[in-house]
């Protein structure tokens, strides 16, 4: 008979927990979307429509790296109305931020199921045309697109692993975690 090695591949795990956890994070708004297909337009040019950005930093023991939002206004501008936000220039960056950040909320919990503690900084968010985003030097990165009403949402998960780095197979979630949303006094 044999186990289950005690190791998990982290690209390939956190890849598929970026694809649940941002999927599951919309539709929890009521804004379903959808793995874009290779075949559908891209992400039109930066000069053609506003774009709209949003990253936060992360960093735990032996991993550090980022998590960017990239959609158009006419995206975000739908989120505002499911949420009820207003659709101003600044209203959209909010938004775009805050959805950043409940979304990389989502992935430290999900990684500290594997036992990695991720300690999470304050979105940045930019509007604007003629953005440009760079590759990154070092690490691991991976885009995943979506689709749903409005447009396209971009999402790109960008990490360095030290050589020390280890993720372990998913142990039961302690009873007092705390989930996205939840007040914590202390």
């Amino acid at each position: 008979m044999t186990s289950r090695p005690p190791y998990l591949d982290p690209l390939a795990v956190i890849r598929q927990h970026l694809f649940d956890a941002t999927q599951e994070l919309f539709e929890a708004y009521g804004l379903p979307i959808a793995v874009r297909s290779s075949s559908e337009e891209p992400l039109p040019e930066a000069n053609v429509r506003e774009l709209v950005a949003s990253s936060i930093g992360y960093t735990g023991e032996n991993i550090r790296g980022s998590l960017l939002l990239l959609t158009t206004t006419a995206v975000v501008s739908t989120w505002c109305a499911a949420i009820g936000a207003d659709p101003t220039e600044d209203g959209l960056c909010d938004t775009v931020g805050e959805f950043n950040n409940m979304l990389l909320g989502r992935m430290k919990n999900r990684m500290l199921a594997h036992g990695v503690v991720l300690s999470i900084a304050t979105p940045t968010t930019t509007i604007g045309t003629n953005m440009r985003v760079l590759s990154t030097s070092g690490g691991a990165s991976f885009w995943q697109a979506f689709t749903g009403d409005g447009g396209v949402l971009n999402v790109r998960f960008d990490l360095t692993l030290d050589k020390d780095f280890v993720m372990t197979l998913e142990p039961a979630a302690p009873a007092d975690a705390a989930t996205e949303g939840d007040l914590l006094l202390f």
